[in-house]
C-alpha cells in the first residue's frame, strides 16, 4: 500500500474524465447497482424513527429493516458481485480516496467500530484526517481495505470511493446499500455489468443515476 497525494490523483482522474468535485461528477456518465434491500445508513439506522405509547411508530428515513446478520449477509453478496467485476476486468489495483467527495467521513459520522478501523487505516498510510489523499491498494494481498470501505459507505460512516485509473473507472458506495459506477466508458461497462448480474438475482442495475 502506498499514498497517492491529492496532485497525482486529481491528474489521474482529469486523464480519465470523472469529474474532481460535487458539480462536475454531475457531469460524468454513471450507472447504478443496488441490493434489493434497500438498507439506509446500516443495520441500525433508524433515522427519524417516532415511537408513540402505544407501541406505534413512524418510520422515518430508514430503509429496509433487518437483523444485522442479514446486513452483513447482503453485503456480502455485494462485495462478491464487485470482487467478480474487478476479476473479469482484471483490475487488481484500486485508490481508496474521497475522490469527488470533499471528506473522508459523512457530516454526521458516529464514531463507531467502523469509523476507527478506517480512522486507523488512512494514518498507518500517512492520510490525515479531513485529507483528500488517497491509498493505492493491491487486491491480490488484501481485500480488506476494499470490505472495509464498502461497509463503512453502506452504514453511512465513510465517503471514500474505489477508483481504478488503469481502467478508468472509478465507484462510489453509499448509504443506501449500492454503488455509482462513474465512467466515460459508461456502454461498454454496462454491457459487463448486466452480464454479471445475471448470477445476483437480489442486485439491480440502475441507469444514469445521480452521484448523491
Amino acid at each position: 500500500m502506498e499514498k497517492i497525494r491529492l496532485g497525482e490523483l486529481n491528474k489521474a482522474l482529469r486523464q480519465c474524465g470523472i469529474g474532481l468535485d460535487l458539480d462536475e461528477i454531475d457531469n460524468t456518465p454513471c450507472f447504478g447497482v443496488y441490493h434489493v434491500h434497500d438498507w439506509n445508513h446500516g443495520y441500525d439506522g433508524f433515522y427519524g424513527i417516532t415511537v408513540y405509547e402505544d407501541g406505534s411508530y413512524t418510520k422515518g428515513t430508514a430503509g429496509f429493516h433487518g437483523t444485522r446478520r442479514q446486513f452483513y449477509r447482503d453485503m456480502q453478496e455485494t462485495i462478491n458481485f464487485l470482487l467478480e467485476y474487478f476479476r473479469f476486468k482484471k483490475i487488481q489495483e484500486l485508490i481508496i480516496a474521497p475522490c469527488f467527495q470533499y471528506t473522508q467521513f459523512s457530516f454526521n459520522a458516529e464514531r463507531n467500530d467502523i469509523y476507527e478501523e478506517i480512522y486507523a487505516f488512512l494514518r498507518k498510510n500517512n492520510v490525515r484526517k479531513n485529507e483528500r489523499s488517497g491509498v493505492k491498494i493491491n487486491l491480490k494481498d488484501d481485500i480488506g481495505p476494499l470490505e472495509m470501505t464498502v461497509e463503512g459507505a453502506f452504514r453511512g460512516v465513510s465517503e471514500l470511493c474505489l477508483f481504478a485509473p488503469t481502467h478508468k473507472m472509478l465507484i462510489a458506495p453509499n448509504h443506501h446499500f449500492g454503488f455509482t459506477f462513474f465512467t466515460q466508458q459508461k456502454s461498454l461497462e454496462m454491457e459487463v455489468i448486466t452480464e454479471l448480474l445475471g448470477g445476483y438475482l437480489n442486485l439491480l442495475y440502475l441507469e444514469d443515476q445521480e452521484s448523491q
